[in-house]
């Protein structure tokens, strides 16, 4: 038997949303194909996987970080091994630390004082 993930469960109400074109139920595909787009948007942080140098660049962590929590990651669902390529491990994006840009969030920071400023000469 299949596993039930996130992933398999819209592969299969997707196929079922053929399935109802199919026999002519137009109405009924669209209403299923809408639901399975807006979960799998508003799911696509969790549904992202990311190889290990991608994880490396999103998180900020070095590969001995994220070797030592993948065991528990993997037994958790959020880390597993590339299906077709077996030596290749993959994260969920979703259990990673996002890595923030400094120099960007400084940036912006000064404008904002900017504008500030600015609406303050102006009153």
């Amino acid at each position: 038997m299949t596993e039930t993930t996130a992933e398999t469960v819209l592969a299969d109400w997707r196929a079922k949303a053929q399935v109802a074109r199919a026999l002519g139920h137009e109405h009924d595909a669209a209403i299923i194909e809408q639901l399975c787009t807006e979960f799998a948007r508003a799911t696509e942080n969790y549904l992202t996987w990311l190889s290990e140098e991608d994880a490396m660049l999103y998180s900020g962590h070095a590969r001995p970080f994220l070797r030592r929590h993948f065991p528990r990651w993997e037994a958790e669902g959020n880390a597993r091994w590339h299906p077709h390529r077996k030596h290749v491990r993959q994260y969920r994006q979703c259990i990673l630390p996002r890595r923030y840009d400094a120099s960007a969030v400084e940036a912006e920071a000064r404008a904002m004082a900017r504008a500030d400023a600015a609406s303050a000469e102006a009153a």
